[in-house]
């Protein structure tokens, strides 16, 4: 098993080569105070970047999970575990 971190896995045409394909998400108010914190920037800031960002729609269709990362890390750290321990080549 491989896996690809990237952030413009659909754009780069690198999604044609995979198996699965989890996208991470998160609530917008949520990924906005984590923007302005993370980069030290005014709110007017951070939603222009995410203005900039593509639509994520056509990457929720083509994604084979979507992960909810908007409660805190160790939520993460076990719904990624659920997912890792249901992949096809992890089970015995």
């Amino acid at each position: 098993m491989v896996v690809v971190d990237a952030v413009k896995l659909y754009e780069s045409g690198i999604s044609d080569r995979c198996d699965e394909v989890w996208l991470v998400l998160c609530k917008p108010d949520i990924q906005l105070a984590r923007l302005m914190s993370r980069n030290g920037i005014d709110r007017a800031d951070a939603e222009r970047r995410l203005a900039a960002q593509p639509l994520l729609e056509a990457k929720v269709i083509q994604s084979s999970r979507i992960i909810d990362n908007s409660a805190d890390p160790k939520a993460l750290r076990t719904i990624v575990a659920q997912a890792w321990n249901d992949m096809p080549c992890m089970r015995s």
